[in-house]
């Protein structure tokens, strides 16, 4: 592994690719606020990705939103230009491997509830 991108947690569900365009350029924006400012651009090379979702608040017995429906929005939110604050890679394509998980539950302290989403940059995949 080249090395590794800790995201800041990001407040609320990702948009349905559904939802209206101000919510989803509002969701866009909120994770690309959560990268670091000292993360390099990694360009067009391969990434594994690896995503944790942790809906605060929500009850345990509550049925989690599809993970694989939550996926798309945050790869959108950091594709882009080297230019774009908060942009991570050209485009997701470049994305080889996703590990995605969630869960619920019902503490509030931004510690515990919120880990922080990975981005980890690795050389070729095969």
């Amino acid at each position: 592994m080249v090395g590794e991108i800790k995201l800041r947690p990001v407040e609320g569900r990702p948009p349905a690719q559904s939802a209206p365009s101000d919510r989803k350029a509002s969701w866009k924006e909120s994770v690309r606020k959560a990268v670091p400012s000292d993360a390099a651009f990694l360009g067009d090379r391969p990434l594994r990705v690896r995503i944790d979702f942790y809906l605060k608040g929500e009850s345990p017995c509550n049925k989690l939103p599809d993970v694989d429906n939550m996926i798309p929005p945050i790869l959108n939110a950091l594709g882009g230009s080297r230019d774009d604050r908060g942009s991570l890679y050209a485009d997701d394509n470049t994305v080889e491997e996703i590990c995605a998980a969630g869960s619920t539950g019902t503490n509030t302290s931004p510690t515990a509830t919120a880990p922080p989403t990975s981005y980890r940059r690795v050389g070729p995949m095969g």
